[in-house]
């Protein structure tokens, strides 16, 4: 390991997942949001996993943070932890500030 960098965080779980709910708006493009769940002893709240959601769309690689959030209050099942990220993710890309998001992100990205 490199001597400028040092890891901080070792137990990340990380997931992608692509809008296939064809009620949305923004499914014109193809959108993919990142879940990243971590245990952290320093999480807010008590909650036992911090869990932060980005997306990109379409081939842009640049990701924008969505949302960070704490959840859980003990070690909880890997289905478990799936079923809260999910349901997380399904809130935040069913507000109708998310179509608005993806233009704005479509927006940035195309001027770069």
């Amino acid at each position: 390991m490199s001597n400028r960098l040092r890891v901080t965080k070792d137990n990340i779980y990380s997931r992608r997942y692509s809008i296939v709910d064809f009620s949305l708006k923004v499914l014109r493009y193809n959108v993919t949001v990142y879940a990243e769940c971590f245990h952290d002893e320093e999480v807010p709240n008590g909650h036992y996993y911090g869990l932060d959601l980005l997306f990109s769309v379409d081939n842009y690689a640049d990701r924008r943070f969505l949302i960070g959030v704490s959840f859980g209050d003990h070690e909880m099942q890997k289905a478990d932890v799936d079923k809260e990220v999910e349901d997380w993710i399904i809130s935040q890309i069913s507000l109708p500030d998310f179509a608005e998001d993806v233009q704005e992100y479509l927006d940035e990205e195309s001027k770069i």
